[in-house]
């Protein structure tokens, strides 16, 4: 009966990088599009935080009926909640990293639908 010889063991990173390309539209937590979206989705949360406490005080007076005083903030406002919008489908579609010290999968990058939209959800999306 001849021996099986093992394969080398492979590093978290090239098991990232293999199971990477399997998946179809996963956005990857580690990659620079993530990194730079997160950016982007800390400064609207900054302009969120400034901008309605102002909204509240200041223009209680604006509203749809006189909406040409203010369509530039009412535009801006809109793009900041369309952001938003498509910042929940991104964490729909992102994968995660495996941060189970016991596991021998520690750091490895998964993915699953269902599972993340279950992450998400009982995480961030409440």
């Amino acid at each position: 009966r001849p021996v099986k010889k093992r394969s080398p063991r492979r590093s978290v990173a090239e098991r990232n990088a293999a199971t990477e390309k399997q998946w179809c539209c996963v956005i990857s937590p580690i990659g620079s599009f993530r990194r730079s979206w997160d950016l982007v989705m800390v400064l609207m949360l900054v302009y969120v935080a400034l901008v309605t406490p102002y909204h509240i005080a200041f223009l209680q007076a604006y509203g749809y009926d006189n909406i040409m005083e203010w369509v530039g903030l009412f535009v801006v406002d809109k793009l900041v909640d369309c952001l938003f919008v498509v910042d929940m489908v991104i964490n729909f579609r992102s994968a995660w990293v495996t941060d189970d010290e016991q596991s021998q999968d520690n750091g490895l990058v998964q993915f699953s639908c269902g599972q993340a939209a279950l992450i998400y959800i009982k995480g961030w999306f409440w």
